[in-house]
């Protein structure tokens, strides 16, 4: 009860806190920020600070010192929970301040992250990251740099990532020569195992990061030649079912290796059939997929599969359609300069 009639107190006091948040002295500042900060974390108190409109002072003190940026960070990641706040902070052009934030410093990187998740969830956020740019590529490198250093592969740098992957002028850039190494150790990363190594949570995550970046037919080529994309998709569906000679002729000896278990997670197993689909949108990447004896692992794992899993034997059926399909002459707009003869090449190069 002591508790409540304080908070009661407060609650009538956030007009006049709100008004010291944009005060000269740093410690006043950081004092109206600590009493505020707990009706962030209710609805009721979300509702009222948005209607104060706290989020304009909030905003200026991300760029305070560590302490005050930290808390302020805090309360607006808590305030974003609400879709006006995020369509009042996106009004403001907030998207490239927090991503040049992102960019500038480390220390409270995990907290830039979370708060660029909320913001930019939403159709209006991704717009903003399109029109960033070269910024919005940096930081996507940036972050997944920080996912691999991180042991504890942080929610909210993966969360962040997602998003980033959702504007198509980010997806273009990760076609860079200094971001497939990048794209190529997550991958590795998630699709070995043991599984228990990084939470489920972290590895759907991260499928789905790489699901984003398959959205594109033109990125297809450089998933296929530079990062050899089709090895980390299959190995966490391979099992182990030891495969006979035939069946393993032409493999990757890295994906016909069997192994000890396979990823069980029902979600995960839906994104890599969800991406292994997206790459056969064009020949080469139909081509590439049987190169690889794609259907010879789907197939394994189709096994495996209890018959009570409709869905998933449905996603698995629609894919081996496609790679057992006689496709004649037929060419898609990005196979002309790229397929001949069954065999993959590299676009810029046949046009020489």
């Amino acid at each position: 009860l002591v508790f409540s009639l304080i908070d009661v107190f407060i609650m009538e006091e956030l007009p006049d806190l709100v008004v010291l948040l944009k005060d000269l002295s740093p410690e006043i500042r950081f004092q109206a920020l600590k009493l505020l900060s707990p009706f962030t974390t209710t609805a009721p108190g979300r509702k009222k600070l948005i209607e104060l409109e706290a989020l304009t002072p909030l905003s200026r003190m991300i760029g305070d010192s560590t302490g005050i940026a930290k808390q302020a960070l805090i309360s607006l990641i808590n305030l974003t929970e609400e879709s006006e706040a995020v369509k009042v902070l996106l009004n403001k052009n907030f998207v490239s301040t927090v991503v040049d934030a992102c960019i500038d410093d480390d220390k409270l990187l995990p907290l830039y992250a979370s708060l660029l998740s909320n913001i930019s969830i939403q159709k209006e956020g991704i717009e903003k990251l399109d029109a960033i740019g070269l910024r919005a590529i940096k930081l996507m490198k940036i972050l997944m740099s920080k996912f691999l250093e991180d042991t504890e592969k942080n929610k909210a740098i993966a969360l962040a990532l997602v998003n980033l992957s959702q504007s198509e002028t980010v997806r273009k850039g990760a076609l860079d020569e200094s971001i497939q190494p990048l794209i190529k150790q997550i991958l590795l990363q998630v699709s070995e195992g043991p599984y228990t190594a990084i939470t489920a949570h972290e590895r759907r995550t991260m499928w789905k990061f790489i699901r984003n970046l398959c959205f594109n037919d033109w990125g297809h080529f450089c998933l296929f030649s530079q990062v050899n994309i089709l090895r980390y998709l299959l190995v966490p569906l391979r099992g182990d079912v030891l495969l006979d000679a035939d069946d393993s002729l032409g493999m990757d000896p890295y994906v016909s290796k069997a192994r000890e278990e396979r990823d069980e997670d029902n979600q995960c197993q839906n994104l890599l059939l969800e991406i292994l689909t997206h790459l056969t949108a064009t020949r080469r990447g139909r081509v590439y997929l049987r190169q690889g004896k794609t259907y010879i692992i789907i197939r394994e794992f189709d096994k495996s599969l209890d018959e009570s899993e409709e869905e998933k034997k449905e996603a698995i059926l629609r894919l081996v359609e496609i790679l057992v399909a006689d496709e004649g002459e037929k060419r898609d707009k990005y196979d002309d300069a790229g397929l001949e003869k069954g065999k993959l090449e590299n676009p810029a190069e046949t046009k020489k």
